[in-house]
């Protein structure tokens, strides 16, 4: 998951019994990873979409997952863009961040507001 400049590793661990586990990223799709650990700081040089590998490796065995991110220039939409006219997101503005995210208009930042935003249900000031 890529949130505020972070990449964090989901769905493994923690790690029980001394298994030594790690964690290591492909940052610019060139088959090396640029950084390790569960979570990493990581700002990408320009806005796009961006290719990220993340792979588990742990003694013999790997798992690799590939995703990609959408970067956005900060001149796209913001949460108050989804909000209803009690400056509230509601399950409308919930979809609509969501579809906006699928077609590749907000990254995963605004959408993850959104949900946030959603399920706080307090207006946005």
């Amino acid at each position: 998951m890529y949130y505020n400049e972070n990449l964090t590793a989901l769905g493994f661990g923690p790690y029980e019994f001394g298994d030594i586990a790690r964690v290591s990223w492909d940052t610019n799709n060139d088959g090396e990873s640029e950084y390790s650990g569960q979570t990493v700081r990581w700002t990408p040089s320009e806005v796009g979409e961006k290719t990220i590998t993340v792979t588990y490796r742990n003694g013999n065995a790997s798992l690799s997952r590939t995703q990609t991110v959408t970067i956005s220039d900060g001149d796209s939409r913001s949460i108050s863009d989804y909000t209803n006219g009690n400056s509230i997101v509601d399950a409308r503005g919930l979809q609509d961040a969501a579809a906006d995210f699928r077609n590749g208009e907000v990254g995963s930042d605004v959408l993850l507001d959104a949900s946030a935003a959603f399920r706080n249900g307090s207006p946005i000031s």
